[in-house]
Order: structure tokens, then C-alpha cells, then sequence
């Protein structure tokens, strides 16, 4: 705006007048960019286009002037500020999406002890919260078996997942020990591998190989003969971690021939058989 002042300047007459040159800024156009960007802990500016071109524009977010960080969508608007110039751009929303964050599961073989078993999960990012299911459950297994395992990172900045499967081994060595022998038992020797304590023949190995009590006499295991020969057949845990199962025949005790241990039935408690033809 300009004050104007108009004054004749003729010899036989006087006069003047005053008033105000108003001239208006021009329209220009503003177009937004960079409306859809990625979380990476840093500010996130949206950009623009301006007709004429070269104009400054000031944005706001969600009516704020400072530019958003985390993920989110954000309503922005540009406006010009310009001394000839004035324009805003149509609203615009910009939006932030959440990173991709690295799950690593761990803690996926373990011992049954009638405790629940989670699995572990790391990030990276580090420290991001994670959701784990089990079989589709969030409560953590204690039972021996397989579970197939899905992570979830839960996070206001990051995505991430993962999947696995946890297994529960039947009882450790360790943990049969405990679960049958004193403290005092362990230390005098009762709970080692060749101790036999109850006296019935079967030594501790064999007895946590197939599912025995060490303090209670079990009966022998013997084959059966029939027309086919020779079939042993046996109960065990199954998953049992700390110990390896076979099977062997001999015609003359000279020396010893593998035999293929079959499975008959399955489940917690698995039945085996081995058969040495005739």
C-alpha cells in the first residue's frame, strides 16, 4: 500500500487531493512432495513446488510448524511467504511409515521341568518389545512337543516379525536326577549314570532312557521269539535330550549287527521295537 498525494500545478488554479495505491499480491500455486517417507529417528519435512517457481513456503503439521519424527500421518499445508506473492496448497497429508526392524528368536530347544519354556527374542533396532505366540497362544508352553513360534515387534516406529518352532525335549539327565534323588543321594554316588540303587539290574542310564523309577525294581527286558525270530520291544519319553537309542544282535557274542528300532505308536510316551529275523 501506498499513500498518494495529487497536487495541480497551474498557473491560475490550486488544488490537491490525497489517497492510497493499493497493489495486491499476485496468486501463485503451491504443489506438496515428499508426502511419504519412512521413520529413521530424524525430522520429516514435506516439500514444495511453487508457480512462479522459487517462492519460500511454510508448512505446517497438524498446525504445528515443526516438522514430525515418528511414524504417523500428519496433516500439512503449505503457504507462501513472499512479498509479491500469495498462495496455499490444497491440505495434504504426510505419512511417516514405520521402519523394518530385524527379529532374532533364541531359547528354541529346551528341557521339559514342568516349568513354562519362552522363547527369547532380540531386536535390532535393540530393545523393541516383542510379542511372542505359541500354537497362536501368548502363554508360554511347559509340556514336552513341538510349538510353532510367531514374534511381533510392538513398536510406535517399527515392524518386524519372525517365526520358529520351539521344542521341548523330554527331562534332562539333569532334572531326573533331582526329580529322584536327594541332594545327599547325589553326592554319595546313588544318582550316577552306572549306579544301580534299587538293585534290580537296570542302571541309572537305562533307567532315564526309558522312563523308569531308580528307587522302585523293575522287571527285565526280554525279547520275544516267534516264527520270525526275535522281537525286543520297549516304552520310552520321548525327546529325551541326553541320550541316544539303539539296538543290536549277535549269533555268536563274537560280534555285534545294528538292528532298525521301528516306531510303533507315538505321542508322549513312545512305543519301539526292534526285530532280529531267523
Amino acid at each position: 500500500s501506498y499513500a498518494v498525494v495529487g497536487t495541480i500545478s497551474e498557473a491560475n488554479y490550486s488544488g490537491s487531493d490525497s489517497g492510497t495505491l493499493v497493489i495486491a499480491k499476485a496468486a501463485a500455486t503451491v504443489s506438496l512432495g515428499s508426502l511419504a517417507q519412512t521413520y529413521d529417528g530424524s525430522a520429516k519435512a514435506a516439500t514444495a513446488i511453487t508457480s512462479p517457481t522459487g517462492l519460500t513456503v511454510n508448512f505446517t503439521y497438524d498446525g504445528s510448524a515443526t516438522a514430525p519424527t515418528n511414524a504417523g500421518s500428519y496433516a500439512v499445508i503449505g503457504t507462501i511467504s513472499d512479498t509479491n506473492y500469495a498462495g496455499a496448497s490444497p491440505p495434504g497429508t504426510l505419512v511417516i511409515a514405520k521402519a523394518t526392524a530385524g527379529v532374532t528368536l533364541g531359547n528354541l530347544t529346551q528341557a521339559y521341568d514342568g516349568n513354562p519354556k519362552p522363547a527369547s527374542a532380540s531386536t535390532s533396532p535393540t530393545g523393541l518389545s516383542v510379542s511372542l505366540t505359541y500354537n497362536g497362544s501368548s502363554t508360554a508352553p511347559s509340556s514336552h512337543g513341538s510349538y510353532a513360534v510367531a514374534a511381533t515387534v510392538n513398536d510406535a516406529n517399527y515392524n518386524g516379525s519372525n517365526s520358529s518352532t520351539l521344542i521341548i525335549q523330554g527331562q534332562s539327565s539333569a532334572g531326573w536326577r533331582t526329580q529322584h534323588f536327594s541332594p545327599e543321594q547325589i553326592t554319595a554316588g546313588l544318582a550316577a549314570d552306572d549306579a544301580d540303587p534299587d538293585g534290580d539290574g537296570w542302571k541309572n542310564l537305562a533307567e532315564y532312557a526309558l522312563g523308569m523309577n531308580p528307587t522302585s525294581r523293575n522287571p527285565a527286558l526280554l525279547p520275544v521269539r516267534d516264527a520270525n525270530g526275535l522281537t525286543l520291544t520297549f516304552t520310552r519319553p520321548k525327546d529325551m535330550p541326553d541320550v541316544t537309542y539303539g539296538a543290536q544282535s549277535t549269533d555268536n557274542f563274537d560280534g555285534w549287527d545294528a538292528l532298525t528300532l521301528e516306531l510303533v505308536s507315538d505321542g508322549p510316551v513312545q512305543t519301539m521295537r526292534a526285530r532280529d529275523p531267523l
